[in-house]
């Protein structure tokens, strides 16, 4: 971190209480190259758990939806769904589709990040706000239809910017 540089304080972020449990859930995973992306989702909601890019894709090929991309089918699915997205920690292979789509990033309605995060890619005065704390596990989330989805903040003994973070 940079002298005098200060992280930004951000809202605790608590569990949804507002989840669609009507429509059955699914989950899918996104070739996104080095990274990762995937994402719990019904007809009208999404938890997108990271949206992350990195080699061999690249943000021209994914710019220009590529047909090869399957990362290109994430930002399809998440046109017509309000998202909440959970970052696993803040390396930009995890968090990198957000920077390069802007249209993707708007559908974002919060952004939950882990306590602490050193760091931390939201200084956008448009993200900044949407942007909530997770310091620890969330209560399970019930999706209906017998389907859960947890999420637990990490606490290693020796943190380092893999291992200090959020597990779905």
């Amino acid at each position: 971190r940079a002298k005098g540089l200060r992280l930004p304080t951000f809202p605790k972020y608590s569990a949804p209480t507002d989840i669609d449990t009507a429509s059955k859930y699914q989950c899918s995973s996104f070739e996104v190259g080095q990274g990762m992306a995937s994402m719990v989702y019904n007809d009208s909601e999404g938890f997108l758990i990271d949206a992350g890019a990195g080699t061999p894709i690249k943000r021209e090929k994914y710019q220009n939806k590529s047909s090869s991309l399957s990362c290109n089918h994430l930002k399809d699915l998440a046109t017509s769904r309000k998202l909440r997205f959970f970052l696993s920690h803040g390396d930009s292979d995890h968090w990198r589709l957000l920077a390069w789509d802007k249209q993707l990033c708007d559908r974002v309605t919060e952004f939950v990040v882990p306590h602490g995060l050193e760091s931390i890619p939201f200084f956008d005065k448009e993200v900044r706000a949407r942007v909530r704390e997770l310091s620890a596990d969330l209560p399970q989330l019930n999706l209906g239809n017998s389907a859960n989805l947890n999420f637990y903040r990490t606490s290693p003994p020796s943190p380092t910017s893999n291992n200090n973070g959020l597990v779905a």
